[in-house]
């Protein structure tokens, strides 16, 4: 493969990147707002069932799920990044998994710097399990297609 053709496996890898940061980057008040806007849908969708939420704890559980989720996709398209490269599958697993950390704990340094943001290492430690979960799912993914040829 071409050294331009596997620079292209990293383009959806670094458009990710700049979304996890699009978000860090938002203020305090702007991140409620949107994660004020999800609540509100899926308030409306328990209440409609007959299920109500505290909103607060709901709140709490949106954006940790979210941390989750982008680092969950993260990992999957880091590996995807690093398919074209010819080496072993554990060590790109790795290399993803410490990838995925290192930029969690970047990711949550630099809310720091914004206004009414903090950095917290629970979310760090959720990233973390985020990556892993996302890893699982390329090793379960990778298995069974070998099992299918």
């Amino acid at each position: 493969m071409s050294k331009s053709n596997k620079t292209l496996h990293f383009v959806p890898l670094f458009f990710w990147m700049i979304i996890i940061l699009f978000f860090s980057l938002q203020s305090g008040t702007q991140s409620a707002q949107l994660s004020g806007g999800i609540l509100s849908l899926i308030s409306n969708v328990f209440e409609s069932i007959g299920i109500i939420v505290d909103p607060s704890s709901l709140h709490f559980l949106i954006r940790k799920i979210a941390h989750f989720a982008e680092y969950a996709v993260l990992a999957i398209l880091a590996m995807f990044a690093l398919r074209p490269y010819d080496f072993a599958r554990e060590r790109k697993l790795t290399i993803v998994f410490v990838f995925g950390v290192l930029f969690a704990i970047f990711d949550e340094s630099l809310q720091t710097l914004i206004p009414d943001r903090v950095g917290s290492p629970v979310d760090v430690m959720i990233d973390a399990v985020g990556t892993f979960f996302g890893l699982l799912i390329v090793k379960m993914h990778l298995k069974r297609k070998e099992r299918s040829i």
